[in-house]
């Protein structure tokens, strides 16, 4: 072989040498960014979780998927606390366990796409929630002053209020939305806690994005076992492969003591 052969060998594989030191640089650097969004984000270790039962309301609507992580994840290391998943925003899982979920899901990767479909999912739940208190013949009025009283922010009340319906034409598109209803509001609201937990979305994001799914979520259902009932059908008439964790998770919640839904009362209810 000669002198340039070698000269040209060496090069090359000091380049490749450098390209893969600059790759797995580069590797480590975001995943260091990630994971000070996440610690610094609404799920962080260190990110104190609410108080105030209003603000642990919405994030506890996900509270199914939160049982079904903190049961698959039992033997797991975990940072967190049971009540940062079950009333904030964090997640059991891994941090690259949670990015490949969000993307396979819900086809988030990046705080843009997270922000655009906590908007849609938030307006789609506050769309079809309002659309059944009209065909209840719930004023705008009335729905606006019982929604304060339950303790939503009035931004929200009014958000929601000015969204019902002014007739009762819809009354057939609403018979059998409750189903549909409780089962988005239940996966919305973990879109919601896994882009927080992730990241995506700021402090100020979810609370915005919680606030409207507990709004919607009361202008609809009466309490806990409601909810949690019409969710059960609501996953089934979605699929029927694979939902068996989801209903013992449903059962868990509505009957265990030890479960968030007992610990936290349903706006306006001891318990129900």
């Amino acid at each position: 072989m000669s002198q340039d052969q070698w000269t040209f060998i060496i090069i090359l594989f000091g380049a490749v040498i450098v390209l893969g030191t600059a790759m797995i640089t580069t590797a480590g650097v975001i995943r260091s960014k990630r994971l000070r969004a996440q610690r610094s984000g609404p799920g962080g270790a260190d990110t104190p979780v609410p108080n105030d039962p209003w603000q642990r309301f919405g994030p506890a609507l996900a509270a199914v998927y939160a049982r079904v992580e903190w049961h698959d994840t039992r033997g797991a290391r975990r940072v967190l606390a049971p009540e940062q998943t079950y009333f904030g925003y964090g997640c059991a899982m891994s941090l690259p366990m949670l990015r490949r979920s969000l993307a396979r899901d819900w086809r988030v990767r990046k705080p843009e796409q997270a922000q655009q479909r906590a908007r849609d999912a938030v307006d789609r739940a506050a769309s079809d929630a309002v659309l059944l208190a009209g065909v209840r013949g719930e004023t705008p009025e009335a729905l606006s002053e019982r929604l304060l009283a339950l303790g939503a922010p009035r931004d929200v009340a009014e958000f929601l209020a000015s969204r019902v319906p002014i007739d009762n034409e819809s009354a057939d598109r609403g018979a059998g939305m409750l189903p549909s209803l409780a089962f988005d509001l239940a996966r919305f609201a973990n879109l919601v806690r896994w882009s927080g937990s992730a990241g995506l979305l700021t402090q100020g994001e979810v609370r915005e994005a919680s606030d409207v799914l507990g709004a919607a979520a009361v202008t609809v259902f009466d309490g806990w076992n409601e909810f949690g009932e019409y969710y059960a059908l609501g996953l089934q008439n979605y699929t029927r492969r694979g939902n068996k964790p989801f209903l013992r998770a449903v059962e868990w919640l509505r009957v265990d003591p030890a479960s968030p839904w007992r610990a936290l009362s349903w706006p306006g209810q001891l318990w129900s």
